[in-house]
């Protein structure tokens, strides 16, 4: 059973600057919720109930979001308005949160080792902040339910038939039947150099040899990369858990860009007038870019 989880939030974000010079890019928010929050709740309803986010130091305004206000719950009980911070306080009385620090800059598998302490010998999800899906069953899920099968860690994955694949983590599969098995992630490969369509995304299932295969893993340069790790892992198998829903990486312009307009479309307060917002937008096409 996995209960645990370690959301990774120190990076830097330099792909949403200016607004990150300030702000953390796990709290620009997807209409009115920050990203960060999308992911909490998508952990809570895959069944986690102890999570840990490292943050750097400079990124302490996230504990603050997630530190519930007495003050302000009473104001919005008084407005009559305590539905506009209830889906945060459903999941603050879910999970148990709690906060690492990653002080260097390292890279992804770097943020993961340093919970390790949190993680002790229990099997975990990791989520990176700025990946978000929308999805019936929750991704979490999706790989829980994969590990709890196998037994083994999973790595979850997205089919990509655009040049944009160069720009992952992109997984030397080996498939047998209805069964998928990662021999290795080629990192940013040429499109020539392709070894499958299926990109590495935000999430994975791993076990304590994560933290093993850390250890004796030869990074190249500062920064320790998640797909470094799972090629150690590949002695035994990783598998793959190709992901139903759509995923936006909403550590990017276009990405975030692309979240909003589609979250927007599904508000309940405000879906009904941003769709016909949009509809006059795209028929009057006023804007091509510059």
């Amino acid at each position: 059973m996995v209960n645990k989880a370690v959301v990774a939030c120190a990076g830097l974000g330099t792909r949403m600057l200016p607004a990150t010079k300030v702000l953390p890019k796990e709290l620009i928010t997807i209409v009115d919720t920050p990203a960060l929050q999308y992911i909490l709740q998508e952990l809570v309803e895959s069944g986690i109930t102890e999570i840990e986010i490292v943050i750097s130091p400079q990124k302490e305004i996230i504990r603050r979001y997630l530190t519930p206000d007495a003050e302000l719950e009473e104001i919005l009980i008084s407005q009559g308005r305590q539905e506009e911070i209830a889906s945060l306080k459903r999941i603050l009385q879910s999970a148990e949160i709690n906060f690492v620090y990653q002080r260097e800059p390292l890279g992804s598998a770097h943020a993961i080792y340093e919970a390790r302490k949190f993680v002790g010998r229990e099997p975990f999800v990791v989520c990176l902040g700025d990946d978000l899906t929308c999805s019936d069953v929750p991704v979490a899920k999706q790989l829980i339910d994969l590990f709890d099968k196998k037994g083994g860690a999973v790595v979850g994955a997205k089919e990509i038939l655009t040049d944009e694949i160069t720009s992952y983590g992109v997984i030397d599969a080996l498939r047998s039947g209805d069964e998928t098995v990662c021999r290795k992630i080629v990192e940013k490969p040429s499109l020539w150099q392709l070894p499958s369509r299926l990109a590495s995304i935000g999430r994975y299932v791993f076990t304590e040899e994560f933290f093993f295969s850390y250890e004796r893993a030869d990074f190249v340069g500062r920064e320790r990369g998640i797909p470094d790790v799972i090629n150690l892992l590949s002695n035994k198998p990783v598998y793959v858990c190709k992901i139903l829903g759509q995923r936006y990486d909403v550590g990017s312009k276009f990405g975030l860009a692309q979240a909003v307009v589609e979250y927007a479309c599904r508000h309940r307060q405000i879906g009904k007038q941003f769709n016909e917002y949009l509809s006059k937008f795209a028929g009057e096409s006023k804007f091509a870019g510059n």
